[in-house]
């Protein structure tokens, strides 16, 4: 909440970019949600390592590794499918070259949440 004198306290208005599970990074209560959201972007394992739960710097440039990891992964699948799936039919590579194109623009928009939410940690 920002606090003007004289003026109610009004919620801050959330980033470009910013994931709409996490509210807006205003006081502490987001900064659960926002490892809570994080968590779910990681690999499950990661639940089990204490760091990440207690230090949501770690956890959020984790969390940005795994994603863009992602994203190298869907860019390599397109640059192969053509060759790879060659014996699975035309539709069949055209369709998971739709798959994929839409798959990098999903983890994009995670990467540049993930971004978000790692900025606003740091400026806390």
């Amino acid at each position: 909440m920002i606090v003007d004198e004289g003026r109610p306290a009004v919620p801050r208005a959330a980033p470009p970019g910013w994931p709409r599970e996490v509210p807006a990074p205003a006081g502490q209560e987001w900064i659960q949600a926002a490892v809570a959201w994080m968590l779910d972007r990681c690999p499950p394992e990661y639940r089990s390592y204490p760091v990440l739960r207690r230090q949501p710097a770690v956890l959020a440039r984790c969390a940005a590794w795994h994603v863009q990891a992602q994203e190298q992964a869907v860019r390599q699948g397109l640059a192969a499918a053509r060759r790879e799936l060659a014996g699975q039919g035309a539709a069949v590579v055209d369709e998971t070259l739709m798959m994929l194109e839409n798959e990098l623009t999903r983890v994009q928009l995670v990467g540049r949440s993930v971004a978000a939410v790692e900025h606003a940690i740091a400026l806390r």
